[in-house]
Formats: C-alpha cells, structure tokens, sequence
C-alpha cells in the first residue's frame, strides 16, 4: 500500500495528526507554563504552516499573472493552496485563543498578534469568497497575492504586549526547539497532503475556473 496513493490521503493526514500529537504530548514542559506550553509548540507550528501557504498561494499567483494567465493549472494550484491556508489559519486562530486563555486567563484582544490574526482569516475569507462570486483568473490570482502580501505585513510587523518576541529560540533548550521543528514538519506534511486532497475533489473549481479560460 502507497501512502502516496491519492486514495490513502485521508489516512496519511491521520497519521501526520497522530505523529504531531504525541510529539506535542512528549515534547518537554516548561517552568512557567507547564504542560500548556506544549500547545504554545503546537499553535507556533500551525501558523508557521499557514504562514507559508498563504506564501505559496502567493507565489503561484504572481507566477500566473507574469505568465500572462497561458498556464492555467499555475493559477488553480494558488487557489489549491490558499484553501489549504485558509483552513490552517482557522485552526491557528483557535489555537491561539485557547492557549492565551489557558496562559493569561482571557483572550486578550488588545494584544496585537491576536488581532493580526484575527485580521488575516478575515482577509483571506473575504477575498475568497470573491474569487467564488467573480470568476476570473487573473483577478483571483491577484487576490491571492494581495493576501499573501497582507499576511507578510500584518504577522511580521504586529507589536506585542504579552507576547514574547521569540519563545522558542530565547528558551535556548536543543530538545523544545527540536519538538517544535518536529511538530511544524508534521504539519506541513499535513497540510501538504490536505492540498493534494482539494485538488483531488475538484474544490478548486469553485474559485473562478467554472468557465475553463483564464479572462
């Protein structure tokens, strides 16, 4: 049996799921935190994913508006990606309320990166569905390189409150920073297969391709 075989992707994401959990449950605590720092590794890894399929939806939607929109399969492996990136975000975003909640003891909305995430699933949500109402390649390539662009924007210059600037890296320890590159490679074979599985359905269609031609 190939787990590379389109048929087995539902199980091969199980698998990357069950490796990331017990990863996040073996992974080391932490003084301050305790055990919920474990889901600190996970929500880190999560966004991390998102983060770059929002970058590739991006990428791929520049490659196809520099093409000239004459490679139709460019434009409809962005929107591929942007799906997948938007379902990462949204598991991102509830994450991130549960561990802030479970850290601080509320949600904390003044907290800049919360709201920058927050913002994102909005953006990205509110352009795609666009892409489903207006149809044109180009322009749909063109959302998803303005979202990928407003992601860069919003996570990379957020100020922060409570948030540490880098808990991993400033933690200096090799075996939590080695968890956390673990759990983040697991879920971006996660997230790489859940791809596989949007094209496979055919979900792409349904963001400006019903028409067959790039216009």
């Amino acid at each position: 049996m190939s787990l590379w075989d389109k048929r087995n992707i539902p199980l091969t994401i199980f698998i990357l799921l069950l490796l990331a959990a017990l990863t996040t449950w073996l992974a080391p605590a932490e003084q301050t935190l305790g055990d919920v720092v474990k889901l600190v590794y996970l929500h880190l890894a999560v966004m991390g994913t998102g983060i770059i399929m929002f970058f590739i939806a991006g990428l791929l939607g520049l490659l196809f508006l520099i093409s000239g929109g004459e490679t139709i399969s460019i434009c409809k492996w962005s929107c591929v990606f942007e799906t997948t990136a938007i379902f990462t975000w949204i598991f991102n975003l509830f994450l991130s309320m549960l561990v802030t909640y479970l850290a601080w003891g509320a949600l904390l909305w003044a907290e800049p990166r919360a709201r920058a995430t927050l913002a994102v699933l909005l953006i990205s949500a509110g352009f795609y569905l666009l892409s489903h109402l207006i149809e044109k390649p180009r322009v749909v390539a063109l959302f998803n390189l303005a979202v990928a662009t407003t992601v860069g924007f919003l996570i990379f210059t957020s100020g922060r409150i409570f948030h540490p600037a880098s808990p991993i890296r400033e933690s200096g320890e090799a075996l939590l920073i080695a968890s956390v590159v673990v759990i983040f490679l697991l879920f971006m074979g996660v997230a790489l297969q859940l791809t596989r599985l949007i094209e496979a359905k055919g979900f792409w269609v349904k963001a400006g391709f019903r028409k067959g031609g790039a216009s």
